[in-house]
């Protein structure tokens, strides 16, 4: 009775809220869409209009933007490139410290194309890193002749200029593309001009927003007076014309026109047929009718059939949410439920998450806990008289000495602090990276001692960080693999670089080398490992975390206790060596919120 009363009252409550307003509202809409297409087509035509308008303006932007940059980069270059007493070398340095500015927009999916020229004749390009140009190389006469923009260049006081895509002429360069030209000006003359170059495919891919609705576009300089770009349909008298305002109020009769002014002078113009408007509105509305009839006949049915396969699944996850114990959390996946609405399913798959997530962090604090232990217990036996140790390299060191060996003196030293710091007692095996950096030093020197100049090594770390809490010997493991790898049995110099940085929330840190790197496939097959143990099962990662402090096992160990407060990098790098990078989340403590309400306060 019960599940006959819930079909009944839905069906019913639907009846009430849903078919019969539905009926009543295709009505009015169907007497009404004639009179209303109109303004709908407009708010469509208008949203295309501003769209392209906002995309244009972010173009323009980006544009103004880079050439701003690079005036600025290249300002001091450009001024000596038109020093009368140059040098070879000196121009040389000039050309090359400009070409490297403009080069920098040379990858493959950069929008935009760089053009740097002078009036004696020093021409840049970005595309294939300016190959085919040098300091050398001056423009022909004849390419600077005709240029009817740079006279206004040079008089404006380096203000930029739009140069429509078929209107104007740029040095060695034929192509259609949307251009914004400066001069660059020194104090009192004009030292080279810019050109910030867009292809016109890219403003055809903008222009598509309106002719997705059936509409031409046409973007034209409203200070200028003259055409930018049009879609190819736009009528071509108004395309030529001068005074287009006058020409846009003759269109109104057959065509919708909407205008949208961009804070940098530019004005988007879209226009629409009003005959395909009133064919797309009759089209539309029979459309709907359509399918409001199929719905009203279709709705009982659908009742009658959603809802008895809702009641089903509810009836299971009650069930099972009744019969949950500790014993049973990891067994949800085994119940199947047949397929019902997505709000259910996800209720479910949601359900069956929580039991799986919650069983995990039982197991995991379990597991961490007994890992802990046996961490602890291993520095503890690892302790066992290490005096014995610390004096026994004294007295070796000492030996050292006497016998005027000094290198056996520090190694000894070196050693006895490095033995110190690995098993000294700490419960939570907690340290920072001023000590991480302090005891790496000492590493790095009993490796120098070891392979004297054939080893250098730089160390990057602000005072701001050296308090900053992060696991204990987490560096150590990495700087070893240095040593692991970098050489190949030639004697070369390896130079070792260690840098720690604060990158928002997170502590960056890195280890660097330009040795020889790790071949490619120990390197694929080093980052399966880890990610196949990151997918074990708690309890396997405890029994494979045992045993060894290498890169493996440290990054599985700081996975396991950072968990998502820890990412990591391996890669050879592109100029030879390899590259570590730890990123860990930086904990907020008492004394940086108290500096951070000192900042706000002062």
């Amino acid at each position: 009775m019960k599940k006959k009363s819930f079909i009944r009252s839905l069906m019913v409550s639907y009846l009430w809220t849903a078919i019969l307003p539905l009926a009543v509202i295709l009505g009015i809409f169907f007497v009404n869409t004639v009179k209303n297409s109109q303004n709908i087509v407009e708010e469509k035509a208008e949203s295309s209009a501003r769209l392209i308008s906002a995309q244009i303006q972010s173009l323009m932007d980006n544009m103004s933007f880079l050439s701003v940059h690079l005036v600025n980069n290249i300002m001091f270059s450009a001024k000596g490139l038109n020093y009368p007493h140059n040098t070879l070398v000196k121009e040389e340095q000039y050309y090359s410290g400009i070409q490297s500015e403009c080069c920098s927009y040379a990858i493959e999916d950069s929008l935009y194309r760089v053009i740097f020229f002078t009036d004696r004749g020093y021409y840049i390009k970005s595309e294939e890193y300016n190959v085919d140009y040098n300091c050398r190389y001056r423009l022909p006469g004849e390419e600077l002749e005709g240029i009817g923009w740079l006279e206004t260049a040079r008089t404006n006081y380096g203000k930029s200029l739009i140069l429509p895509v078929n209107g104007h002429k740029i040095p060695l360069d034929d192509r259609k593309t949307l251009t914004l030209a400066r001069a660059i000006r020194d104090p009192g003359k004009v030292v080279g001009y810019l050109c910030i170059q867009v292809e016109a495919e890219y403003l055809d891919e903008i222009f598509k927003i309106g002719e997705q609705s059936g509409a031409e576009v046409l973007l034209f300089d409203s200070s200028q007076g003259e055409t930018v770009y049009s879609t190819s349909g736009f009528p071509s008298e108004l395309v030529r014309t001068e005074d287009q305002t006058a020409d846009l109020s003759l269109l109104e009769k057959d065509y919708l026109v909407i205008r949208e002014e961009e804070l940098n002078g530019l004005t988007t113009v879209l226009i629409s047929p009003r005959k395909e408007i009133y064919a797309s509105a009759l089209q539309e509305i029979c459309i709907l009718l359509v399918e409001g009839i199929g719905l009203l006949v279709l709705t009982v049915f659908f009742i009658c059939y959603y809802t008895r396969k809702m009641t089903k699944p509810l009836k299971v996850l009650t069930a099972q949410m009744s019969s949950m114990t500790l014993e049973n959390l990891n067994a949800g996946e085994e119940n199947t439920v047949p397929p019902s609405y997505d709000e259910i399913r996800y209720l479910y798959e949601g359900y069956q998450d929580m039991q799986r997530h919650l069983d995990q962090m039982i197991q995991k604090e379990i597991a961490s806990k007994t890992l802990r232990i046996q961490e602890r217990l291993s520095s503890l036996q690892a302790q066992i008289n290490p005096h014995f140790l610390y004096n026994t390299l004294n007295v070796i060191g000492i030996m050292g000495s006497e016998a005027r060996q000094p290198r056996i003196y520090r190694a000894c030293l070196r050693l006895s602090s490095l033995l110190r710091y690995s098993i000294a007692d700490k419960n939570d095996s907690a340290s920072t990276i001023g000590m991480e950096i302090e005891n790496i030093t000492g590493y790095l020197e009993l490796m120098k001692l070891r392979f004297e100049h054939h080893v250098e090594y730089r160390i990057q770390c602000g005072q701001e960080l050296e308090n900053v809490e992060v696991p204990r010997l987490f560096l150590q493991p990495f700087v070893e693999n240095v040593f692991e790898h970098a050489y190949n049995g030639e004697q070369r110099v390896v130079h070792i670089l260690i840098s720690c940085r604060q990158e928002g929330e997170w502590t960056a840190v890195s280890v660097m080398d330009d040795g020889r790197g790790m071949g490619e496939e120990e390197l694929e097959h080093l980052k399966e490992r880890i990610e196949e143990h990151k997918n074990t099962p708690v309890s396997e990662q405890i029994k494979k975390m045992k045993d060894g402090i290498g890169v493996e096992n440290t990054i599985m160990r700081l996975s396991f206790f950072l968990g998502e407060d820890f990412r990591y990098s391996l890669e050879n790098r592109e100029e030879g060596g390899f590259r570590v990078l730890l990123m860990i989340k930086r904990k907020v403590t008492e004394e940086d919120e108290k500096d951070q309400s000192a900042d706000c306060g002062g």
